[in-house]
């Protein structure tokens, strides 16, 4: 990640009636530039970021501000950047109006990351450990951060609310889509991603949708519904792998999807294959797998699972065999005095399988 520019604007809605707006670009030191990456990256890689595209694009400021950083930055134009983040920052204190609302520092970031551009929009909540200075030069203000006797925020702390644009250069929006394959927008919002039923309305909607006004794509079905394609895809494919260990990597994914909310790529494919490794085989495994999901549809390396599509994964598991089908209880699967699978290779990458039912209550004979 190379930050290329960041400015800094206090928004101290509990005291003041405008914000105070910085005329000038931070200095970047090494401290600060140690602080906005770790805000930035930790941020962009939260479990609960969602995908989202802007709404009413010829009235909404913070895409047109936006749209004209990246138009004016290649090459880099301090003047128009400075413009543009004072435009969103105004913006973004008009939203602010609720007195719930905690008052904060808004970093308005421009920054390089595996080779494409985005604008960094990162709500910094007041903290103890750091206090922002507003210092007066000939050539205008400049608001900056100074850590206190404590230090700075623990690096990589969690940010509440935060958007990472996508270069908008040349781009059209498109409102209808369903997904996000490369988004122009990512939102972090702590306070909506699980559900919007906070007890103050301003609180829960004043960013994404007083401020950012957005439509939130549906990308956890999508993301949850590749990396089930995914595990189903690879242990057809993946024939340099022996089919008892494919197999439990497709039952691991399984488990996954159905006891834990969030899901993790990169931990997950780590867990039966190590990048690490001296293992050439083993190296090579674990990327091809990887590209599996990803080929499949998995957008992003981190992501919070669709509970709706793998609730059915919770009751019943279901094995289509020649001639038999099954549908079995979850429960029962994970019984092995009730229920045991073994799978044996055939040729041609076909897939054999001994079972073994028994101790079952029987209901019904048709």
């Amino acid at each position: 990640m190379v930050i290329k520019n960041a400015i800094i604007h206090r928004l101290d809605n509990k005291r003041k009636d405008e914000p105070e707006l910085s005329d000038l670009p931070l200095l970047l030191t090494e401290d600060l530039q140690t602080v906005i990456t770790t805000h930035t990256s930790k941020g962009m890689q939260d479990a609960r970021i969602r995908f989202a595209v802007f709404k009413d694009l010829e009235l909404n400021n913070v895409y047109l501000n936006s749209k004209q950083i990246f138009d004016n930055n290649d090459p880099l134009s301090e003047e128009k950047f400075v413009e543009c983040s004072r435009n969103i920052a105004k913006e973004l204190f008009k939203s602010m109006k609720s007195k719930t609302i905690s008052a904060a520092d808004l970093l308005v970031t421009y920054f390089e990351h595996e080779n494409k551009n985005y604008l960094g929009i990162l709500k910094l909540d007041f903290k103890d450990q750091y206090i922002s200075e507003i210092n007066e030069t000939e050539n205008g203000k400049r608001i900056t951060i100074s850590k206190k006797e404590n230090g700075w925020p623990e690096l990589g702390s969690r940010l509440q609310k935060a958007a990472f644009i996508n270069d908008l250069s040349g781009k059209d929006n498109n409102e209808e889509a369903t997904t996000a394959p490369d988004p122009n927008l990512i939102v972090l919002d702590r306070q909506t991603s699980i559900n919007d039923d906070e007890t103050d309305e301003d609180v829960s909607q004043f960013f994404k949708d007083y401020f950012l006004n957005i439509k939130l794509l549906d990308d956890e079905k999508t993301n949850t519904k590749a990396f089930l394609a995914g595990a189903n895809r690879y242990i057809k494919i993946a024939t340099a792998v022996d089919q008892e260990k494919r197999q439990s990597i497709y039952d691991s994914a399984l488990d996954l999807l159905i006891n834990s909310e969030n899901i993790d790529l990169d931990s997950f494919v780590n867990s039966h294959f190590d990048i690490e490794s001296k293992d050439s085989t083993e190296v090579k495994n674990h990327l091809e797998m990887k590209k599996v999901f990803k080929d499949s549809g998995v957008v992003r390396g981190q992501f919070k699972k669709h509970a709706e599509y793998t609730e059915r994964l919770r009751k019943k598991r279901k094995l289509k065999l020649d001639g038999i089908n099954l549908e079995i209880d979850s429960q029962i699967w994970s019984d092995i005095d009730k229920f045991q699978i073994k799978y044996e290779p055939g040729n041609n990458d076909t897939t054999f399988v001994n079972i073994t039912i028994k101790n079952v209550r029987l209901i019904r004979r048709d």
